[in-house]
């Protein structure tokens, strides 16, 4: 499967996906720091450095679109301008890309805090619907992985719905490995919810019709997640993790490497992810095993 990673920082997405056994072909970062790590290692894959100037069709056939747009006007730490700030709201360039490449697949990654507000999460899969996709999503933390710190994330996968709004091919993704079942990633359909409260200070909630055409006309309301990953595979190798110290300790560029790390995602989900995807692909028969 070919994909191309939009706000690529370090390629997070790219190495787990990689990993998964998909191939990338292009990449979207502004960052000239993160831009020099792609082009380290990935320096035969294409690089865009604005996807504002991406048009869609520049990378050829693409299965699947990832990315971890902007969170700064999402998260706690920052002035939560909301889904429509000047930098979150460059997720819309992902949703116009994804309407022209039209991608078996849509990933994305962001702050958990997206969750917090029914109006940002509406928005976000509202637009994933009004170009005709459906979405699964979850909270995963790096923690789940065997990360030794939390670093909780919202997790999104979407992908074609089909005509006449039945559910035939917007299957939940599975897995035959006993560690990783769908039913301890615990990956919820927009089509699944049950009506409960938003968990943020205003107790705000989607009200019925808010998004109900565009996700299957289920009606649900939008439920913030914990984790609950269940037993998911660790990784032994997190002690190369640097520790934070000072900045300034003779090593070159580290303000950069942190700020690199500190944007980055957590390439070991994207693995799993990637991993369900493929076994589903494989299950359908898109391509052999």
């Amino acid at each position: 499967m070919n994909f191309v990673e939009l706000f690529a920082g370090i390629g997070g997405f790219s190495l787990g996906f990689e990993r998964a056994g998909m191939n990338c072909v292009g990449h979207v970062e502004i960052d000239p720091y993160a831009q020099k790590v792609l082009k380290k290692h990935w320096p035969d894959v294409p690089l865009m450095e604005d996807v504002r100037n991406v048009k869609g069709d520049e990378f050829g056939k693409i299965d699947l679109l990832c990315g971890g747009f902007p969170c700064q006007d999402l998260s706690i730490a920052g002035k939560q301008k909301g889904i429509t700030g000047s930098r979150s709201g460059l997720y819309d360039e992902i949703i116009r890309i994804a309407g022209i490449c039209r991608p078996k697949y849509i990933v994305l990654e962001n702050v958990a805090n997206l969750l917090s507000r029914a109006d940002w999460f509406g928005y976000v899969l509202g637009r994933i619907a009004k170009i005709g996709y459906d979405a699964e999503w979850e909270i995963i933390q790096a923690s789940d992985v065997g990360a030794p710190h939390k670093r909780a994330r919202v997790w999104i996968v979407a992908y074609p719905r089909c005509k006449h709004g039945e559910k035939g091919d917007a299957k939940k993704l599975e897995t035959d490995t006993p560690e990783r079942s769908h039913s301890e990633l615990h990956i919820k359909s927009s089509s699944e919810r049950q009506p409960k409260k938003m968990a943020n200070s205003n107790e705000k909630r989607l009200q019925r019709g808010t998004i109900v055409e565009e996700t299957h006309g289920s009606g649900k309301n939008i439920e913030k997640q914990s984790a609950g990953c269940g037993k998911l595979r660790k990784w032994e190798n997190w002690a190369t993790e640097p520790k934070l110290g000072r900045v300034a300790d003779g090593i070159p560029d580290r303000s950069h490497r942190l700020k690199c790390l500190g944007n980055a995602l957590v390439p070991q989900i994207a693995e799993l992810i990637g991993e369900m995807i493929m076994n589903r692909e494989k299950k359908r028969g898109c391509f052999e095993s």
